[in-house]
């Protein structure tokens, strides 16, 4: 999606939808303007490869501009098999946006009483984030508040990120807030690693600039 699409305070609701392999969600990419939409009880199953460079999420799979006062809401649900892929590769699944590039800016925007379950068949070590799976971008005034998120697979040789708002996160974050519930089945062993967070699973200064301003996690 390239265009402007605002929501005038609509509300897309009760629609189950399954996708395969890289983007998924509503809008599966977006590099236009996404404002004043509300995501509710939208349920997705997902099964097959996401690349490092995509993702699956409730609204947008990946982000490269705006998306602005729009909220998933209500039961909304992720179940994602993620498979394929190296071990030095990961797939990014949110429930805001599975992937929010350098360049994509969300602001003002909620998830609240929804759910990601990644399987106990995933083979592929994931970003994963209760409102987005991985940013690089600016996410602002956001927030995402009574979360579910289960990781129910054992990986070899790999870890997944997990955090209550982000799995991974560089770029900048400001004024955000998680409230989240997280359980994962990784086992200890030789090559099993794992960063579980009630805010951001993992973020790393060598590969970017980071600013944390005024967010908390409950």
């Amino acid at each position: 999606f390239a265009g402007t699409f605002d929501g005038n305070g609509m509300t897309i609701s009760n629609i189950t939808f399954s996708t395969t392999n890289d983007n998924g969600g509503i809008f599966a990419e977006n590099s236009g303007t996404i404002k004043n939409l509300t995501a509710s009880k939208v349920i997705i199953k997902q099964e097959g490869s996401v690349a490092n460079d995509k993702g699956i999420g409730v609204l947008v799979g990946t982000n490269t501009k705006n998306i602005y006062n729009c909220s998933v809401i209500n039961n909304s649900s992720i179940t994602a098999t993620v498979t394929a892929g190296t071990s030095d590769s990961q797939g990014n699944v949110g429930l805001l946006v599975g992937f929010n590039k350098g360049v994509g800016a969300i602001k003002e925007c909620k998830v609240r009483d929804s759910s990601i379950t990644i399987s106990e068949t995933t083979t592929k070590r994931t970003n994963v984030g209760g409102f987005a799976g991985k940013s690089l971008g600016s996410v602002k005034f956001s927030s995402a508040d009574n979360i579910l998120i289960e990781h129910n697979c054992d990986l070899t040789n790999q870890g997944s990120n997990i955090g209550g708002f982000l799995g991974y996160g560089n770029g900048t974050i400001e004024g955000c807030s998680s409230n989240a519930q997280i359980s994962d089945a990784q086992t200890i062993g030789t090559g099993k690693a794992i960063t579980i967070a009630g805010f951001i699973g993992t973020t790393w200064i060598g590969r970017g600039t980071v600013t944390i301003k005024g967010c908390y996690a409950s």
